[in-house]
């Protein structure tokens, strides 16, 4: 069968490339191999513009968070499940200059839509700074996410479970032969962990280690709370706290190491031992050395893309890049610099190009 695209991996970016290429009417199969621990799958789903450390806007936060909320309320109207809600996130503060900064930007431009002066009571939380409440929070249960767009996109064919492999591909004219199919784009959305193989293997992803408690609380309350680490309520009484971040730990377990870093932050404002741990998981995102996504062509091979290393921000992120991505292949649209993967181009050695050499025409 002849398709328009590829999309290797269906975690968060991979199913929101093959959702948007349905907006333009693109014929695509998804290949993914289904692999048990992926960040995508344990991914809390948190969604603000904000970076709380230094109170200031993420890269085009504001513009991002606005265009998801539209992409993942279309996406509860598409796939009949409400996975995605607008949800009340709370910035506990660690100091006076915390509060005092982010009370000087509520009135002023770009915060004002953003942050608001509004504070929450507490009874049980220990709150001595005060607190302030985001305007614009949201939450993707990311995990019933993954499982309904796959199933979605099995009804339509438009999916297969299996593995990949560069070496089953076989230049066909402008199409890419494998198998008994033809695509004229392959899209790469992979995650973190790259095969030597793979086209894109020169590039500096950085897997980085993230681990999440499930908890169970009476005390905690049905707001989204952050300070220094985040509480996410799930159910009535269940909670999902984290994350940690870790670079060096690549070992596939579940660390001691992770829970008591998770525990001793929420101590700092959930002041009894209330809580009851459930489970515990652990992922690997994919990151960048310079912290912002790879996107965009392989310097050598015709009509074959990236769409990665959106680290811990893929559900804010990905929407609108994906987007961007797709309408730079389909309309030559200029991408971003920030993003644009070429920004790598220099770590393509001639070993790297030897690899890709029988795919080039």
């Amino acid at each position: 069968m002849k398709y328009d695209f590829l999309i290797v991996g269906q975690g968060i970016a991979g199913s929101i490339i093959g959702l948007q290429l349905e907006q333009y009417n693109q014929r695509f199969l998804i290949v993914d191999k289904n692999e048990k621990i992926t960040s995508s799958k344990i991914a809390a789903g948190l969604m603000h513009p904000m970076s709380f450390k230094r109170c200031v806007l993420n890269w085009k936060g504001e513009t991002l968070y606005d265009y998801s909320h539209q992409f993942y309320t279309k996406c509860n109207e598409i796939l009949s499940d409400k996975t995605y809600c607008e949800f009340p996130l709370i910035r506990l503060f660690q100091s006076y200059e915390e509060q005092n900064n982010w009370l000087s930007k509520v009135s002023s431009k770009p915060f004002v839509n953003v942050l608001s002066e509004k504070e929450e009571k507490f009874k049980e939380i220990i709150n001595p700074f005060g607190n302030g409440r985001l305007k614009k929070s949201a939450k993707l249960d990311a995990s019933a996410f993954l499982k309904i767009v796959k199933l979605y996109f099995e009804r339509q064919n438009k999916i297969r479970e299996e593995s990949f492999s560069i070496k089953n591909l076989q230049k066909d004219g402008d199409f890419y032969e494998r198998g008994n199919d033809l695509f004229r784009h392959i899209i790469f959305c992979q995650g973190p962990f790259i095969d030597p193989f793979n086209p894109f293997s020169y590039l500096p992803i950085i897997p980085n280690k993230g681990e999440i408690l499930e908890i169970q609380s009476q005390l905690l309350p049905q707001f989204i709370l952050s300070k220094g680490v985040f509480s996410i309520p799930t159910a009535e009484d269940k909670f999902i706290l984290g994350a940690t971040y870790n670079h060096r730990d690549l070992t596939e377990i579940i660390t001691e190491k992770a829970r008591v870093e998770l525990f001793s932050k929420v101590k700092k404002f959930l002041p009894h031992n209330d809580f009851k741990i459930i489970n515990q998981k652990y992922g690997f995102r994919p990151t960048t050395i310079d912290r912002k996504p790879l996107i965009g062509n392989h310097p050598i091979l015709k009509n074959t893309f990236i769409f990665n290393g959106m680290g811990s921000k893929s559900i804010l992120m990905a929407p609108l890049l994906g987007k961007q991505l797709i309408e730079h292949i389909l309309f030559g649209k200029k991408l971003s610099e920030t993003v644009s993967v070429s920004r790598f181009d220099h770590y393509f050695s001639a070993q790297h190009k030897e690899l890709c050499s029988k795919l080039v025409t």
